[in-house]
């Protein structure tokens, strides 16, 4: 296994840390940082709901985390959209046992959707490395 991908897996780990984390709060404390995030965007001139905030941050959550397991899984697209829309429905599940929160099916395609747009920025990321790494005239090291 390269350093890469074992620093992929430890950079995936702490993802699927932060999101559990981000779920187990409890609606206050959720809203809390959804607010906070608001306030964030309203001062930079972005007006946006609670409601898409919310959504916006599970999407970036699991695109970030679509986007690590490509790496941290060897390039082995199905095996990560499995992993990832597995974890998306977990988290949703587990959601269901947090004060104030619910699961939602909706949020599994929200973070469904957050997780191929990750891996499909991943996948081309590897497209590139691979044309720039077999181009006419470059010295292998």
């Amino acid at each position: 296994m390269k350093l890469r991908q074992i620093v992929a897996i430890i950079l995936t780990l702490m993802v699927m840390a932060f999101i559990y984390y981000n779920s187990s709060q409890d609606s206050t404390a959720s809203s809390a940082a959804s607010q906070y995030v608001m306030n964030w965007l309203w001062s930079h001139d972005i007006y946006l709901s609670a409601y898409a905030v919310r959504k916006l941050a599970h999407f970036c959550e699991f695109a970030l985390l679509g986007f690590l397991l490509v790496f941290a899984l060897g390039g082995k697209i199905l095996l990560a959209a499995l992993v990832g829309v597995l974890y998306a429905g977990t988290d949703e599940f587990h959601q269901t046992f947090v004060d104030g929160r619910v699961g939602q099916l909706l949020d599994v395609g929200i973070d469904g959707a957050g997780v191929i747009c990750g891996m499909t920025l991943a996948a081309i990321f590897l497209v590139i490395g691979k044309l720039i790494a077999t181009r006419p005239g470059l010295k292998k090291r």
